[in-house]
């Protein structure tokens, strides 16, 4: 008999559950998380700095029409790459088996330590979480899902049906129509090219749950510092955006089916030093490799017999304000391959150094910088909830209990108290799009055009008064090829203007003065790239003369060398006419990389032809072999440039096209 009512019960609850399952399932037509990354809880919740929402308006609307938590906390490490995961996931570091963007190998081999060096978004198999998007495929091969990022280490190494990222597009995304960011490897991919895509996804694919990286108040966090005016101009921006997102939703009838979670990865904090942990612990008597990430270390001990004094060292360090070990590394949940046999945060205003990466002043990975926003806002969602704490390991669960979504078999989450049945349906919002102005005239692109034109006119008119297409060089008249240097100095200065014109055009962002990005980050990269572009210059043009006046001076015989400078002129022509279009036009980014590749590489064809046109014209002995010469060098020459500019600026399109492996 009580077996029998025991049954009755169980029969019982699961009529009571069922219809509450499928309820939910009808409710919800599909799910978009949505990460800002970098941004802090107290962007938002600021009463003092952004007052009833007024900066970031379409967020606020979520909020107040939503269930948000103030102090949800991310993972540890808190970096991008790990929280997404964890967002699609709900799981620790421990379950998702890496602690961090890149990770260290103790197991490879080779002479130097950054050979050691493994980047997950590029080895996806080393990441082990089971997400959501795999947890519904396994259900249903028809559930449909989606990531769209900013940054490759999102989009490349979650798996999704439909998988978008600067540098990696899945043939799923092409048929879309979902082009590739012309990368240039100094920014993640701007928030305007992501919710172009976003919104391309959900035209034509409409997935049951996508993920979203909105990724550049990021960088100009790392930039400029966390509360700067800039990083505000950037939040404003990214709010654009998602109200974008929202104006799509509403008009097309979308949004009373779409459950929305907005939450970040992790926050920034400003730093004014660096503490090398490395040179410490080697003061102390204690080898080590360090593996620096912001605020946040990974140690491996060359000699395990080294960790008690390790970390009695450690904790005495200024700035460090968690020091894990052993089995101190599950109270964090971050034991995994490649953790290292210590694990260190830094408090503000410190940083572990890195011989890695690139000094900044924003940044992240300790354990200041986990408390984010997060926001549900759709239905069977409870309206104007305000509370505090949750994790990230949390929005999956909550997400499945929503809506009759299988669970990951890795969560570690809990279900929030944000459920409300009675809310069938997604209240009415109203988003706000302003209009925004765009600066396209930067003075670092202007300086160079200028300086280019000021030297190309006196430089032409010292070549005409050769009065020949050529300038004869020998060794009693070595100042002869005075024009040709002009010229190419001219075409480097040009070169560098259009250049730059070509960053603050795709990075352009209402608010930020174009210029600040160069000036403030990467001086140091892009002057690099001149002054590698000055030595191949040099390597190019110039070495076959100098070997030639050192074979006249170690022959004693007098060797004629002609020089034509003219064919220079319609390289940095064709440089200044493309500097000229950035700085007048906002040129759209899917064209971007077509019109920069087309202008370089037809100035310098042009070049080549015109000056086969001239030994056509001039060269009587020999012709034959020096058209020959020309046309192979030529080809090697434009060769060597595209290796030069795709290698420093777009190295993940060769990597896609198999022409070169990146570590």
């Amino acid at each position: 008999m009580k077996k029998r009512r025991f049954v009755l019960l169980l029969l019982f609850f699961a009529l009571f559950l069922l219809p509450q399952r499928a309820h939910a399932e009808s409710d919800v037509d599909r799910v978009i998380i949505v990460s800002i990354d970098s941004m802090n809880n107290d962007f938002l919740f600021n009463r003092y700095e952004n007052p009833d929402f007024v900066h970031t308006p379409n967020i606020g609307a979520l909020v107040r029409n939503g269930a948000a938590f103030t102090d949800a906390e991310a993972v540890m490490p808190t970096k991008t790459q790990v929280n997404h995961i964890t967002m699609v996931s709900g799981s620790y570091a421990e379950k998702i088996g890496v602690p961090g963007n890149y990770v260290y190998d103790v197991n490879k081999t080779g002479l130097f330590f950054f050979e050691k060096y493994v980047y997950p978004w590029k080895r996806p198999g080393i990441i082990k979480a089971d997400t959501i998007f795999q947890a519904m495929e396994r259900e249903d091969p028809d559930y449909t899902s989606a990531v769209v990022a900013g940054k490759n280490f999102v989009g490349r190494p979650i798996w999704a049906d439909i998988q978008v990222a600067p540098g990696y597009v899945t043939k799923t995304a092409e048929r879309l129509g979902v082009k590739k960011f012309p990368e240039v490897q100094f920014f993640d991919a701007p928030d305007e090219w992501t919710m172009d895509n976003v919104l391309l996804v959900l035209e034509e694919a409409d997935p049951d749950i996508m993920l979203v990286n909105l990724a550049f108040l990021d960088p100009v966090q790392h930039i400029f510092g966390h509360g700067s005016m800039e990083s505000w101009a950037a939040l404003s921006w990214v709010d654009h955006q998602l109200g974008r997102m929202l104006k799509y939703l509403t008009e097309s009838g979308k949004l009373g089916g779409t459950l929305i979670v907005l939450t970040a990865d992790h926050g920034q904090s400003n730093k004014w030093e660096s503490v090398n942990v490395g040179r410490v612990l080697r003061t102390n008597g204690v080898r080590a490799e360090v593996v620096a990430d912001g605020s946040f270390a990974s140690i491996f001990l060359k000699d395990g017999g080294d960790l008690e004094r390790a970390v009695g060292v450690l904790n005495d360090v200024e700035g460090v304000d968690g020091v894990w070990y052993g089995e101190g590394l599950d109270e964090i949940k971050i034991r995994t391959p490649y953790t290292g046999d210590i694990a260190i945060s830094l408090r503000p205003p410190y940083e572990a150094y890195s011989r890695f990466k690139e000094p900044f002043i924003g940044v992240h990975g300790g354990l200041q910088q986990r408390f984010v926003p997060l926001v549900f806002f759709g239905p069977n969602v409870k309206r104007g909830a305000v509370m505090e704490k949750a994790s990230l390991t949390d929005i999956v669960p909550t997400i499945c209990e929503i809506t009759g979504y299988p669970l990951p078999r890795d969560s570690q989450g809990w279900v929030l108290p944000v459920v409300d049945r009675s809310m069938r349906s997604t209240p009415e919002i109203t988003y706000q799009l302003d209009d925004y102005r765009f600066y396209t005239v930067s003075y670092v692109s202007l300086i160079p055009f200028l300086l280019s034109i000021l030297i190309l006119i006196p430089a032409s008119i010292v070549y005409r008064g050769y009065g020949h297409p050529w300038v004869d060089v020998t060794s009693d008249k070595v100042s002869n090829i005075v024009p040709y240097l002009l010229l190419a100095t001219s075409v480097v200065l040009a070169m560098t203007s259009s250049f730059f014109s070509y960053i603050v055009n795709l990075y352009s962002v209402p608010g930020i003065q174009p210029d600040s990005y160069i000036v403030s980050m990467n001086y140091s990269v892009l002057g690099s790239f001149i002054v590698s572009m000055n030595v191949s210059l040099i390597i190019i043009w110039f070495a076959p003369l100098g070997v030639q006046v050192l074979l006249q001076k170690a022959s004693r015989r007098k060797i004629r060398i002609r020089t034509i400078p003219l064919t220079i002129v319609i390289l940095t022509i064709s440089q200044l006419f493309y500097a000229s279009i950035h700085m007048l036009l906002h040129v759209p980014y899917t064209v971007a990389f077509h019109v920069f590749m087309l202008f370089f590489f037809g100035g310098l064809g042009a070049s080549y032809l015109f000056r086969i046109s001239l030994i056509r014209r001039y060269v009587e002995v020999n012709r034959r072999n020096i058209i020959l010469w020309t046309v192979v060098s030529g080809v090697l020459n434009g060769v060597f440039w595209f290796y030069l500019q795709m290698l420093m600026l777009f190295p993940n399109y060769l990597y896609e096209m198999g022409i070169v492996s990146i570590i």
